[in-house]
């Protein structure tokens, strides 16, 4: 599987989550669909193929 992060954007049309490929691509842009759920965001990204990057502290 391909590596992606979760990042959390803020836009004047809504806030929410997107995933975003890790790639040393300098064009990678985040999915196109914002998530309300941290939750919905990660089972996207993994519908897609890509294994999210994540860290529990």
């Amino acid at each position: 599987m391909r590596l992606c992060e979760i990042i959390y954007t803020k836009h004047k049309e809504g806030n929410g989550w997107k995933w975003r490929p890790i790639t040393d691509d300098a064009e990678v842009k985040p999915s196109e669909k914002t998530y309300k759920l941290f939750y919905e965001c990660v089972t996207a990204a993994r519908a897609n193929g890509y294994n999210p990057k994540l860290k529990c502290l």
